[in-house]
């Protein structure tokens, strides 16, 4: 067992390692567990699903920026996994802030398919920016906005790490 010293603080209680992983554990628990998991390959976060009655498992798939938080909601049924819903955050601060979503479902439902969830998150964020610059008494070029979309939502796709 070995003890960790620390050499600034005469007056404090020196503890094992083992004590200090517990303690860091306690403090800092890693995302990966009962409630997400991180999958690096795709840097994505997975959150548990729940089942319905029906059998269908619904989950969401998240990814983050420094700019953007994006949520694909899914449910998985017997044949299909459907896309349900996008909801795309922006950062306030340090507090994530929804900024749009859209959901399919009932007679529109969507068949998930990656390249299509992604076309419409860009997609929504373009509309997003044209708003806010039309709230302020700008305009941008329409394909100025989807380029700079595009960037953001890959920017979503870099590993962190």
């Amino acid at each position: 067992m070995e003890i960790v010293k620390n050499e600034k603080c005469n007056n404090s209680v020196t503890i094992t390692t083992s004590e200090l992983t517990e303690f860091r554990n306690s403090k800092l628990p890693v995302i990966t567990g009962s409630l997400w998991t991180y999958i690096p390959d795709k840097n994505i976060f997975l959150t548990r699903g729940y089942t319905s009655r029906a059998g269908n498992t619904y989950y969401q798939v998240i990814q983050a920026s420094e700019r953007l938080i994006v949520c694909y909601d899914i449910g998985e049924g017997y044949k299909h996994t459907f896309l349900n819903g996008i909801k795309i955050f922006g950062w306030n601060e340090r507090t994530p802030r929804l900024i749009c979503s859209r959901k399919w479902g009932g007679s529109e439902w969507i068949k998930f398919n990656e390249n299509f969830a992604r076309s419409q998150t860009k997609i929504m964020l373009k509309d997003h920016m044209a708003t806010q610059l039309q709230l302020s008494g700008k305009y941008a070029d329409e394909q100025n906005l989807l380029s700079m979309s595009e960037s953001m939502i890959n920017s979503l796709y870099r590993k962190i790490a």
